[in-house]
């Protein structure tokens, strides 16, 4: 069974049973002890205050993360900051409890937090399961690629049409920086369950990008990409795009904003890769580019940068300009201090310079979402402008995970309509080269 981590039942329970413990601490430690709720407090907010330092300073955690995470930050320190307060006045049996305090007080500002992004949709996917496709590994992948049959699987069972596979595969794979010198972290691959029974045939593909922090299994984890992509392939016998999920960061809490070598290694190394592992063509028409957050940034970055690459792209609640922080430091950071290489990066500058009737593009945001949503509502009027081809989505739900999956729900399908690949005679050569 299924325990969902996004609904409000499961987060009441956990409340309940955290005040009830923290409550009886509290009752016990009055008996002895004046001004406790100052002193707890108090020691409360030492004990978040060195946590927050620690994180920031190391990088863990980004700086402007909703300042309400701080109080909810504070909950796990509430027990041991009653016990210290209360000292000698706090018997044996209820400093268990106040201990106890420090986990359950964690796991409320867990779901708190995860109830804000919906990172973690069920218990399932906190326990480590991101994905429901089965994932196989690179030895096996190189086998498809052969025409081998899956192992397993019989020969009638690949090509028998009652017994056709219905789900797609996923597959981890190191893509080297070789032009760019980018340090990438492993990329995820989807593979159409069409690509199971006739993994010659050039299908197009779609390069997804996450936001920050991100890894590459979110898509799968928390946005249920490989179900998406199934019910896709579902309604066109088996066949769809391939996805490739990219890592532009080179770490979990990087942001690059898809500037300098991160933008070389997704628009040469990347299709180099997939053009020499999986067949997929080298025309436009069959590139595609979609992202979230920063990602959805990246994706219109690149698209209106390189559009002799991508054909199509699909903006998931992202930023109208690179942003690490503010105007200044950004230019600073990734730019050198050159706001001509800002403004050739900046998708509003783009679109308002040029024009870009090849590109078709597609913009979506939750209707909670604020800032993104105003300016994901701008950029999309300022590409059709430019004579793009524009598709707009509001769905329910704010900067978070669910609203990635109903946005994915439209995207995915009108990025399988756009991109096309060139009809000719597919070829077995890509047996010979081998996975880094």
């Amino acid at each position: 069974m299924t325990i969902s981590l996004v609904s409000w039942p499961s987060l009441a329970v956990a409340v309940a049973l955290f005040v009830i413990v923290l409550g009886l601490v509290v009752r016990s430690a009055r008996r002895g002890t004046r001004l406790l709720t100052v002193r707890t407090m108090v020691w409360a907010v030492v004990g978040t205050s060195a946590l927050a330092l620690v994180l920031h300073g190391t990088g863990l955690v980004p700086l402007d993360i909703p300042r309400w995470f701080y109080a909810v930050a504070m909950l796990p320190f509430l027990g041991p900051a009653a016990a210290v307060a209360a000292g000698r006045a706090l018997r044996a049996p209820a400093r268990v409890l106040a201990v106890a305090c420090l986990p359950l007080g964690l796991m409320v500002s867990v779901l708190v937090v995860n109830q804000h992004y919906q990172y973690w949709p069920t218990l399932d996917a906190l326990m480590g399961k991101d994905h429901t496709d089965p994932l196989l590994d690179p030895a096996t992948v190189l086998r498809l690629a052969g025409a081998d049959p899956v192992a397993g699987t019989s020969t009638s069972t690949r090509h028998g049409p009652d017994n056709a596979v219905k789900e797609g595969r996923l597959v981890d794979l190191p893509i080297p920086g070789t032009v760019s010198g980018f340090h990438a972290r492993t990329a995820r691959v989807w593979l159409p369950p069409g690509f199971l029974t006739d993994p010659d045939r050039p299908r197009p593909v779609v390069v997804l990008i996450g936001g920050t922090p991100s890894w590459t299994s979110d898509w799968t984890r928390s946005a249920r990409l490989d179900r998406v992509a199934d019910r896709v392939a579902a309604e066109h016998g088996g066949e769809a795009p391939l996805l490739v999920m990219v890592d532009a960061n080179g770490s979990a809490f990087g942001d690059t904003e898809c500037v300098g070598p991160a933008e070389t290694y997704i628009t040469t190394d990347v299709p180099a890769f997939m053009e020499a592992h999986f067949g997929v063509p080298a025309d436009r028409a069959a590139w595609g580019v979609a992202g979230y957050s920063e990602g959805g940034t990246c994706a219109v970055t690149l698209a209106l940068r390189h559009p002799d690459r991508f054909s199509a792209f699909a903006d998931l609640a992202g930023d109208s300009h690179p942003d690490v922080g503010g105007h200044h430091r950004t230019v600073r950071s990734l730019f050198g201090g050159s706001e001509a290489e800002f403004a050739a990066h900046d998708p509003a500058a783009l679109l308002a310079h040029g024009s870009y009737p090849e590109l078709a593009g597609w913009f979506g945001s939750g209707r909670d979402d604020g800032s993104p949503r105003r300016e994901t509502a701008q950029l999309a009027a300022e590409a059709r402008a430019a004579g793009m081809t524009v598709a707009e989505f509001s769905g329910p739900g704010a900067h978070d995970f669910g609203f990635v999956g109903h946005a994915l729900d439209q995207a995915l399908p009108w990025l399988d309509d756009q991109l096309s690949v060139p009809q000719t005679e597919p070829t077995s050569d890509r047996v010979a080269v081998a996975v880094g």
